[in-house]
């Protein structure tokens, strides 16, 4: 990666900046997953290996440039444009088995794709502030266009296992994908004093997005002839409008803020699936009323509310009342009958510090409620393949908290650290038309302790655990549990004045019932660096990763219907060797500078 940067003001009223930035990342994925899926009262296993290698070259160029007419009044364009160009081999291969361990279906793909895209978006921003004091005016449009332009081949073995028989389905495909999009956005805001701290806002945005893209599929003959394949080749256009009148009211006092508004929002779609010249036409009307409150009972004692509203309609994907069926094992069928999700969300912040006591108290707490959340329905088949189709429910719930409190321990020169998470998630699950409310539930404990004197070294060590809970409540034999286990240590030692070693060790445990075996492994890390130089300007560090050859890049987790293993490929023990020049000498406010990296394998 690299990029330049230019800066060049024509006047105290005229300022430009430009900025341009290349990157390439290549990377290669091995992805080992096993399943274990819910059937009814039942559970069958699945399992996948992944081999995806991918390049991707991206260029970037930004533009800003800002005039000010006077202190009042000043305008901002901003053009941003993108370049990219992607090259991807993915291989998989699937297995589904029985609840009695049988091999019922398995599938080997092998796809190519090279896919180029561009994008270009601009923004003009006016601000002016007026003579009367907290009277103001604010205008903005955006607009941006975009293009992605993709090519791939598609090889697939499907096996079905039937009473002893298989069934075999080969594929051999071309596939084209085009996409044009086309965005824009305007919004206004009139702000007006009414005395006292209290202020009116008025707004208006009006958003458009709009975009057209067709996937068309060819069946590739042995002799390398195309056949277009009308089954699964797709085509739509879609166009949303957005139009959002609104009012706000502020109190402003000396140790509170309160804003309180609501928008009115419709929204059209207007949908076009070109293959079968099916037309979807959909209207939605809300109300969006929102409300922020801040106290701060001290400089260092504040508390924040927060809650707002927002709608997310069906994408058309999701309305298109066709099947999509390019994975055999696992067929879509739109729903033209869906309605918008309407979601409430709450947030309260808390935050303490006493700077005689060294004490400090950070709480979090989040909640939402999505009315008419969509989600997907689940038919499995006696082969177990799968329907999926997307339905609305009456409402999902979720809530999460944080707590993190420190205080010294004066008795042992030390600081204790607590820290907490809670997560609950309600909603439910279809499958084969029965109908289950899911609760889950994650929620994890941390404390450490440190060294307060921090002169010399500095010592660090804790432990985390993570409780994951999954209840059903039609089918109380499937609910699961499964615990993550960390024990860390952080140390660090400056010595010799211009010498430091630094070394962090991990050690992680993953266990529960739901899986065959307990998982552990230890994760050490270590570097020594020294600065050189009257000023220490340079710096050489060089750095061992995973010391004892023990990474595994594991994780466990579940949803709402499956829990899951997943292990991918890490970097095992490998070093690393840094030169860093700084621009600003040590203590001498922020350092800016050049690293030069080198590093060699075990």
């Amino acid at each position: 990666s690299g990029g330049l940067n230019f800066n060049y003001d024509f006047n105290k009223s005229t300022e430009l900046s430009l900025n341009y930035f290349y990157n390439s990342v290549t990377n290669r994925l091995i992805r080992e997953t096993a399943r274990i899926n819910f059937l009814n009262n039942e559970t069958f296993n699945s399992g996948d290996t992944a081999i995806n290698e991918t390049q991707n070259h991206n260029h970037k160029a930004d533009l800003k440039l800002k005039h000010f007419f006077s202190k009042e009044e000043d305008i901002t364009f901003r053009s941003n444009l993108g370049f990219n160009n992607s090259e991807g081999n993915f291989a998989t291969t699937s297995r589904t088995f029985t609840p009695e361990g049988a091999l019922q279906n398995s599938r080997i793909t092998a796809n190519n794709s090279n896919r180029d895209g561009f994008n270009v978006s601009g923004s003009l921003l006016y601000r002016k502030r007026f003579k009367k004091e907290g009277r103001s005016l604010t205008a903005r449009i955006n607009a941006a266009v975009s293009q992605n332009d993709g090519l791939g081949f598609l090889n697939s073995n499907n096996q079905f296992f039937v009473e002893n028989i298989i069934q075999t389905q080969l594929l051999n495909q071309q596939q084209e994908n085009d996409k044009e999009g086309f965005s824009y956005q305007g919004t206004l805001n009139y702000t007006e004093p009414l005395g006292k701290g209290k202020f009116v806002q008025l707004s208006y945005d009006r958003q458009n997005l709009s975009d057209d893209q067709s996937t068309l599929f060819f069946d590739i003959e042995n002799d390398g002839g195309l056949i277009p394949n009308d089954l699964l080749t797709n085509a739509f256009a879609r166009d949303y409008l957005y139009d959002r009148p609104g009012v706000n009211f502020m109190i402003n006092k000396k140790k509170s803020n309160l804003n309180l508004g609501v928008k009115a929002q419709n929204s059209e779609l207007q949908g076009t699936i070109n293959t079968n010249d099916t037309k979807i036409e959909r209207s939605f009307q809300n109300l969006l009323p929102s409300l922020r409150w801040k106290y701060s009972f001290t400089t260092s004692n504040r508390i924040n509310f927060e809650y707002t509203t927002s709608v997310q309609e069906p994408s058309l994907r999701q309305l298109q009342p066709i099947v999509d069926n390019r994975n055999p094992f696992v067929i879509y069928r739109g729903n033209p009958d869906l309605k918008v999700e309407y979601a409430h969300r709450g947030r309260l912040n808390y935050s303490l510090f006493d700077s005689f006591s060294f004490t400090s108290l950070f709480i979090t707490l989040r909640g939402s409620i999505i009315e008419n959340k969509i989600t997907n329905a689940t038919r499995i088949d006696e082969l177990l393949r799968q329907e999926v189709t997307p339905l609305n429910i009456d409402a999902e719930y979720q809530t999460n908290g944080y707590i993190s409190f420190s205080t010294p321990l004066k008795f042992i020169e030390s600081k204790i650290n607590i820290t907490g998470n809670t997560f609950y998630n309600r909603s439910e699950l279809f499958i084969n038309d029965g109908k289950n409310k899911v609760d889950r539930s994650i929620n994890s404990i941390d404390i450490s302790l440190e060294n307060r004197k921090k002169t010399i070294f500095d010592l660090k060590v804790g432990g985390k655990l993570e409780f994951n809970s999954t209840r059903y409540s039609s089918n109380t034999e499937l609910d699961q549990d499964f615990v993550n286990r960390t024990i860390y240590s952080d140390l660090s030692i400056d010595f010799l004045k211009t010498w430091n070693f630094t070394t962090n060790f991990d050690y992680r445990i993953f266990e529960g019932d739901a899986f065959d075996n307990n998982i552990s492994f230890p994760l050490w890390r270590a570097e020594i660096s020294n600065s050189f130089g009257k000023l220490r300007r340079l710096t050489a560090k060089l750095s061992v990763f995973d010391i004892l050859n023990e990474n595994t890049g594991i994780n466990r987790n579940s949803a709402f219907n499956f829990i899951q293993e997943q292990q991918i490929n890490v970097l095992s023990r490998y070093f690393m060797f840094s030169l860093t020049y700084s621009l600003s000498a040590f203590g001498d406010g922020q350092k800016s500078g050049v690293v030069i990296r080198s590093s060699s394998g075990r």
